[in-house]
């Protein structure tokens, strides 16, 4: 089962009618937070009698009238429209946190003399130089971002050699011997920042240079689009 978005300890289903089966536990959220459920109602968090939390319809949790023997199954239009904007607000706030990657091939802007010769064939430093220089002037490089720089070795130039990724502080990490996807799924570092790779990929699968570079081939990405949701990097 998927891992709740707001406490990976926690799993939903998917089909609860409550915020969770949107990917939001109850355990998480604070005491009386509003939230609208799967099945498009309002749902409060409320305190059990033991002490845990648990998502309640809104409309269950409003106190009967004085005078009046039947409970109140709804609230007024513009009470739920204000909750809804408050709902709508709280989940701005969770998607504006997590940050689409984004693929930069930058190999003839640094090193022009790649596509006549296809590896770079610097000494390492300078190599590195050259790209950190690159990444530290370029300000729309941010952190989780993948880059094609082009392969540095001279004898035996791989393809998978030629990718980098940024690291939160802006320095970045070679793909030397491994693959491009691996850069980011075997970085403790990107795995904590909150980096969603869907939509590189997607473009880059529309990309014919890219995806043959950084894939390989279509059972490839299959296989590293599974690996990024597992790890909630998609």
């Amino acid at each position: 089962m998927p891992k709740c978005l707001n406490d990976k300890t926690k799993t939903y289903k998917g089909d609860e009618h409550s915020p969770k089966g949107l990917g939001y536990c109850a355990s998480a959220e604070e005491d009386e937070k509003i939230m609208e459920g799967k099945d498009n109602n309002l749902w409060k968090v409320k305190l059990t009698s033991n002490g845990q939390k648990r998502w309640y319809k809104v409309k269950d949790e409003i106190p009967k009238k004085e005078n009046n023997t039947s409970d109140i199954t709804s609230i007024s239009q513009s009470e739920k429209k204000s909750l809804k904007k408050e709902v709508v607000k709280e989940e701005e706030k969770i998607v504006s946190t997590i940050r689409q990657a984004l693929f930069h091939n930058i190999v003839d802007e640094i090193f022009p003399h790649y596509q006549r010769t296809g590896c770079i064939g610097l000494k390492n430093d300078k190599y590195n130089e050259e790209i950190q220089k690159y990444i530290t002037e370029n300000t729309d490089i941010k952190c989780g971002d993948i880059l094609f720089v082009g392969p540095n070795s001279v004898s035996l130039p791989r393809d998978e050699d030629g990718f980098c990724i940024v690291l939160n502080d802006g320095k970045f990490e070679t793909s030397v011997g491994v693959k491009g996807p691996f850069l980011a799924l075997d970085n403790s570092e990107i795995l904590s920042h909150k980096v969603s790779y869907k939509s590189m990929f997607e473009i880059m699968k529309s990309d014919k240079f890219a995806f043959s570079k950084f894939f390989e081939d279509e059972e490839s990405y299959d296989d590293f689009v599974e690996d990024y949701k597992k790890n909630n990097m998609w």
